[in-house]
This record gives structure tokens, C-alpha cells and sequence, in this order.
């Protein structure tokens, strides 16, 4: 989100094989702007095309229903880290968060996964100042927590990681609603 003065704020990270947008689909105008950092692959649907293919086939809405509220939960958790977690505590989380969700997009390794995002761009994320991620990617290096060298992020010691983050992963679990997959 860009504010007025230029500033902006990011709310998410989507990865591939998410669904991005769709609340936004019930707006005249855009809320919110998308940006990519990698190559990807779009596919506009109208809001009444959604709309007629809910009707036809209600197993889709629900589980776009259900896309949304994994979504929700994504927002709420990153709401706790603004307002409630100590700025070294939001970067952990994030790296956590990115950690679990690309090893279930087949992303990433058990410990380890490659990040496209700047400093400045974590900065955006966490609503910090890039010299501040800095100093806080030194320090989880110097704990032996872990390290980001290049795009490389790797885990070193995810037990202590998690309990600085306060890092419960239950809000990325996605369970099937049953008799619908």
C-alpha cells in the first residue's frame, strides 16, 4: 500500500500458486497495488465471471471462501507483529512464516530457502527502517540463530528462533474442509 507521502507499507507476500486480489475484486477501484518480483503469470477475473462461477459450482466459492479466511489469518498475525512484537521479534516471525510457507509451495528445504526480497523491501514488510534489519540480520547471525547471505536464508537453530518469534505455525495450517477436496 503507498501512502500519500510516498511511503508505503507492504501487507503481503504472495508466492507462487497464491491467489492474490480477490477480495479486492468487490471494489470499483483497486484498494490495494500489486508488485512482482519475480516473473509471474496473471490471470484477470472479473468480479461477474466469479460471481457466475459461484453459482454454477458452489465447491469453488467455498474454497475460495476458504482461501480467504487462510488469508485473514496471515493479516491478523501480521497485525500482532506491528502493533504487539519487538522489532527483532517481527523479523524472526517473518522468517519463519516465509520459511514454512515455501517449504509447502515445495520452495524450500527443510532449514533453508532463497528470499528475492531486499533489506528495504523487509524494512516495507515490518514496518522498519532498512539500516534497523541491518543490525537485526547481524544479530541473529552473531546468536547463531540464523543467516541471509545473498537471497539465502538459512535456519540454524529453528527451536530458539521460534520461541523469540513467539512463532505458533497453526495459523499457516491449511486443513481440507472435508467433502470438499
Amino acid at each position: 500500500k503507498v501512502l500519500q507521502d510516498g511511503k508505503r507499507q507492504i501487507l503481503n507476500l504472495g508466492l507462487p500458486g497464491d491467489l492474490i486480489g480477490l477480495p479486492s475484486s468487490l471494489f470499483d477501484v483497486a484498494v490495494n497495488s500489486v508488485a512482482s518480483l519475480t516473473e509471474v503469470t496473471l490471470a484477470p477475473v472479473p468480479f461477474a465471471r466469479l460471481f457466475e462461477l459461484f453459482a454454477r459450482f458452489p465447491r469453488v466459492a467455498t474454497a475460495l471462501f476458504w482461501a480467504s479466511a487462510c488469508e485473514a489469518a496471515m493479516f491478523g498475525e501480521h497485525l500482532v507483529n506491528l502493533g504487539r512484537r519487538s522489532a527483532y521479534e517481527r523479523l524472526a516471525h517473518l522468517l519463519l512464516e516465509l520459511l514454512v510457507r515455501l517449504r509447502a509451495a515445495g520452495l524450500g528445504d527443510d532449514l533453508s530457502y532463497t528470499l528475492p526480497l531486499t533489506q528495504e523491501l523487509m524494512a516495507d514488510v515490518l514496518g522498519l527502517s532498512g539500516p534497523h534489519i541491518n543490525r537485526m540480520i547481524r544479530s541473529l547471525r552473531d546468536e547463531g540463530l540464523a543467516t541471509i547471505e545473498g537471497q539465502r536464508v538459512v535456519v540454524h537453530d529453528l527451536a530458539a528462533l521460534s520461541a523469540l518469534a513467539g512463532f505458533d505455525e497453526r495459523y499457516l495450517s491449511r486443513k481440507p474442509i472435508p467433502g470438499l477436496l
